[in-house]
């Protein structure tokens, strides 16, 4: 499981060291550098961008995994703990933006949760997710209904696969509220799991409107698979701290900005 450090490009090599350190379920600096062909300050610098993905946990001298989970997510309740209370901010925020009778689709993630738990007095309204930890915690007037879009169960209560992206794919819908991994103005939009970045992106064209829910840690960062260009977004919604030259890279894509 090797590569040659003047073909591989660092998407490739992180892939190949997540692999390593999956199959082990540690590795060291020295025994990455052996395997991938290039300098110790490199794989530092990769297992550092791993770190920052939520894949591996950094020991010293080398990695190990940071879960049981798929390779590039946290366990839900590590990321939910994660800028809690913002995300909290966030998701009351974002409800203002559901009207009664709205269709809305409530991508999978901590912070659109936190959405979730803010619509009890909206009424009629119609709520599609595929996330079983939005469907189990959702708190929805009598009037309102909800539908779980099926599909194959990950280990973090996510529904995916084909059959979901089917469900998507024949859906419109009035808000779509995404979550993310990274986001930059440059980049676009991306997610770290490569299997639900298609679903996700088929929720971007399922929208109306499209509103971002992310905290300001996922700021001027990129993952390895895009879900969105800045101009597929209406809006973004973060918490206060963003640096002002981030801000104005936002807004200078023509995407309304709140912080909250």
């Amino acid at each position: 499981m090797s590569v040659d450090d003047q073909t591989a490009i660092p998407a490739e090599r992180m892939k190949l060291i997540l692999a390593f350190i999956e199959e082990k379920g540690s590795a060291q600096v020295k025994e990455l550098a052996k395997a991938q062909n290039v300098s110790e300050a490199t794989i530092r610098r990769d297992l550092a961008e791993l770190e920052k993905m939520g894949s591996i946990k950094r020991t010293h001298g080398g990695a190990i995994l940071y879960g049981h989970n798929t390779p590039y997510e946290r366990v839900f309740q590590d990321k939910s703990d994660l800028q809690a209370a913002e995300k909290r901010r966030i998701g009351a925020l974002a409800s203002r933006y559901v009207s009664d009778g709205d269709t809305v689709f409530l991508d999978y993630g901590s912070t659109v949760l936190q959405l979730s738990l803010n619509l009890g007095e909206k009424r009629n309204l119609t709520v599609i997710t595929n996330d079983l930890n939005i469907a189990n915690a959702v708190v929805l007037h009598p009037s309102s209904s909800l539908i779980i879009t099926g599909g194959i169960r990950r280990s973090n209560n996510i529904l995916v696969g084909s059959v979901t992206e089917n469900f998507i794919r024949q859906i419109r819908v009035d808000k779509v509220f995404l979550s993310a991994d990274a986001v930059d103005p440059e980049f676009g939009v991306a997610n770290s799991d490569f299997d639900g970045t298609e679903i996700k992106t088929l929720a971007v064209q399922a929208g109306k409107e499209v509103i971002l829910l992310a905290d300001k840690t996922k700021f001027g960062r990129t993952a390895l698979a895009r879900i969105c260009q800045f101009n597929e977004l209406d809006r973004i919604i973060t918490d206060l701290g963003m640096p002002q030259s981030m801000i104005k890279k936002i807004t200078e894509q023509g995407v309304a900005l709140e912080l909250v």
